[in-house]
């Protein structure tokens, strides 16, 4: 049990009570009681960074969203590629496509992998990576 002195009687005492705040028994005034327990403050956690979903456009006005549905459903024709503005790798998913399905009578493998392992990362990486993946590079022919 602390012991308190209260500052309007000098008078000591002490009590049981662990509130932050006792009324001196000789008195009546209230006297603070250091031993009680403080208040903890919440924990101030950060915000985390503002990550739209994957189907809010990006700064360049293409949505990570809608490319990889088009590349998972509609991949082997290269319309995810038309969509982001590379149009020479659209073409050339769409000719692989067609001359797999007029030479053999099915669609190549490889551009089905490839387009729906295109539209998987799409969906798994963050819009900034995804912009510099298949929007804002350099390269004529972005695969992964």
């Amino acid at each position: 049990m602390p012991t308190l002195n209260c500052p309007n009687c000098n008078q000591q005492f002490t009590t049981p009570f662990e509130t932050p705040q006792v009324q001196c028994p000789h008195c009546g005034a209230t006297v603070n009681n250091p031993a009680a327990p403080q208040p903890q403050a919440a924990p101030q956690y950060a915000q985390p960074a503002a990550q739209g979903g994957p189907f809010d456009a990006g700064p360049s006005g293409k949505s990570r969203g809608v490319f990889g549905l088009l590349a998972i459903l509609l991949g082997v024709f290269g319309v995810h590629y038309f969509y982001v503005g590379k149009a020479m790798p659209g073409v050339v998913f769409l000719l692989v496509f067609l001359l797999g399905f007029i030479l053999c009578g099915i669609p190549s493998a490889a551009v089905s992998v490839c387009a729906l392992i295109q539209g998987i990362m799409a969906f798994v990486k963050t819009q900034d990576q995804f912009e510099a993946t298949f929007v804002n590079t350099p390269k004529s022919f972005p695969l992964f």
